[in-house]
């Protein structure tokens, strides 16, 4: 008998519809957030000078698409596969939150790629033979080349460790605690790797509890940082805008309390935890 892969008693799961009836607003308000930043990534003005500008554009509409996939895998049950997704979303947010905090990080963001598409067009040529006009092929080996020299880091001195090439000096942890999500990383990116890689702790417990409620969660109060930071840049906000604190109700609506202060726009619940750790309320 053909079985569901994500049925562990032989019942299908029903956990999205027990969500949704638990939070009937959920599906259509995602929805009209989704699609409100799709008409913002269209519609903002660009400009060529404007590097930390043309990278919220483009990192929200990757985020959109992490976005509505989630929400897509949810909907049928597939609840692994879209915790997976959560660490693409949970990077690119935290990311573009940090380049948007620090703009002169910009450049070495985009000057780091340089080295990535080195990596794609070499692999395309052993696969396939297909190659790069020569001048062009050996202006993307030079820039590669200075990038690595540029964005080689030194082991660490206490441990000797020897650290990865990157555009940044931060670890994943470290930038993600400097924009404020750190609240997130266990579940958005410590345990969604742990599914994305071939570890043994992610088939020591395939019948266990979903992570569907903390990956709704997450995705949800994500996407409101994408408003945040889309009205922070191209309003020049430094206040809470109509649309900013629309966000945040909305989560809160949904969600009652969060873990997280939305840079400091929600105030610490009084005698409140979770976990151990400090909620806050609207």
């Amino acid at each position: 008998m053909k079985m569901a892969i994500n049925d562990t008693d032989g019942r299908a799961r029903k956990e999205w519809m027990e969500f949704v009836e638990s939070k009937p607003n959920f599906p259509s308000l995602m929805h009209r957030w989704i699609l409100l930043l799709r008409n913002l990534a269209i519609h903002t003005p660009g400009s060529d000078q404007d590097l930390v500008g043309h990278l919220i554009m483009t990192s929200i509409v990757m985020s959109l698409f992490d976005a509505d996939d989630i929400l897509t895998l949810s909907h049928h049950e597939s609840h692994v596969g879209a915790h997976k997704l959560l660490r693409s979303l949970y990077e690119r947010v935290v990311t573009l939150k940090y380049i948007s905090e620090n703009p002169a990080q910009a450049q070495s963001f985009i000057d780091f790629d340089s080295i990535d598409t080195e990596k794609v067009i070499t692999e395309i040529k052993a696969k396939t033979g297909m190659e790069m006009r020569e001048d062009s092929r050996r202006h993307l080996a030079t820039a590669a080349a200075e990038a690595k020299k540029k964005y080689k880091q030194s082991p660490c001195p206490i441990c000797k460790e020897k650290k990865p090439i990157s555009w940044t000096t931060l670890n994943s942890r470290e930038m993600a605690d400097r924009v404020g999500l750190g609240h997130m990383y266990l579940h958005a990116f410590v345990i969604a790797s742990k599914q994305i890689h071939p570890t043994y702790w992610s088939v020591k417990d395939i019948t266990g509890t979903s992570a569907m409620f903390n990956t709704l969660n997450i995705t949800h109060e994500l996407v409101v940082h994408l408003v945040l930071i889309h009205r922070r840049h191209f309003a020049k906000a430094f206040g809470v805008t109509p649309m900013m604190n629309k966000a945040i109700n909305d989560f809160l609506a949904t969600w009652t309390i969060s873990e997280g202060t939305f840079d400091g726009l929600l105030a610490k619940a009084h005698a409140s935890s979770k976990g151990g750790a400090a909620v806050y309320y609207g």
